[in-house]
């Protein structure tokens, strides 16, 4: 991870400074993980968080951004120029993100720890000037555009419609807001790991051609970044469960405005869910800052 509130170059004409945050909070052990792995060509940013233990946040920790980078490699033979309008451009990097969630499971599923739990993910990568933000779980990534928050995930709950069909139609139940599977009650329709909730009854959760009923395929978002796009924060539910979207880039904004730290920042943020706001979960937060560098001119010599 770069030093916090530094900017380094992260590919393109962009560059990237970070503020990272984890706190245990009120519970017994801390089953949140975060990462950032900054390049020359890309930024890498992540929030997991556990539950049933940190094996799987921990695993996504190490694991995820590696075949992210792998997938990508392997789609363009370097890395790409990502292009937002351009369809078959998204597909692809959209291809690659949900290659690198799926493959991140299967490779848990296969471990040893592959009965301790699951995990969220909230992943976003910066290429280019385009972030491309990949999600299972409850974690949130949101945008400031102009002061305004612009959500890049949406959460994974038995409350979407959408969710509740697709988890019936792998063959399980929504009960009283809970995702049921063979009596076992889950409150994510999506997450890594989590062997005892991932199929259906009767189906092997190692098994490729069983239908997955809490998925690891991610939801994607491609978004272009222009010059009213100050920030990004992804952090986990231990932040959302007492902050809208809203409420969080208003905090976070006036906070840059008074000290431009997103390092003091993501830490205001979550003191102030954890303690202020009582979260009685674990907290962690990135505040990540993209700055656009200036173009240079070609001299010329007379």
């Amino acid at each position: 991870m770069p030093n916090p509130n530094r900017f380094v170059p992260c590919g393109g004409r962009y560059e990237v400074a970070c503020g990272n945050i984890e706190l245990r909070g009120a519970r017994a052990t801390m089953e949140d993980r975060t990462r950032v792995h900054v390049t020359h060509q890309s930024a890498f940013f992540g929030v997991y968080d556990g539950h049933g233990g940190a094996k799987a946040a921990e695993f996504c920790a190490d694991h995820l951004h590696e075949n992210l980078a792998h997938a990508i490699n392997s789609m363009w033979l370097g890395m790409p120029l990502l292009d937002a309008t351009d369809s078959e451009c998204v597909r692809m990097i959209s291809q690659c993100v949900r290659d690198a969630f799926v493959c991140t499971d299967y490779q848990f599923l296969h471990s040893p720890f592959r009965h301790e739990g699951g995990t969220t993910a909230c992943v976003a990568v910066l290429i280019n000037g385009t972030v491309v933000v990949g999600n299972v779980g409850d974690s949130r990534a949101v945008l400031c555009r102009g002061g305004a928050a612009v959500p890049l995930s949406h959460d994974h709950t038995p409350a979407r419609d959408d969710e509740v069909a697709r988890i019936q139609a792998a063959g399980a139940e929504v009960i009283a807001g809970d995702v049921v599977v063979g009596g076992e009650e889950f409150s994510l329709t999506r997450a890594i790991g989590n062997s005892i909730v991932k199929v259906p009854p009767g189906r092997d959760f190692r098994d490729l051609s069983a239908p997955q009923v809490v998925t690891s395929e991610p939801e994607v978002s491609i978004t272009e970044l222009v010059d009213e796009d100050t920030f990004l924060v992804i952090a986990s539910d231990g932040i959302w469960d007492r902050m809208s979207n809203d409420e969080v880039v208003s905090f976070v904004d006036q906070r840059l405005r008074e000290h431009s730290d997103p390092q003091m920042a993501a830490s205001q943020l979550a003191n102030y869910a954890m303690i202020n706001l009582r979260s009685a979960d674990n907290v962690s937060a990135l505040v990540i800052v993209p700055r656009k560098l200036p173009r240079v001119g070609r001299f010329v010599f007379s």
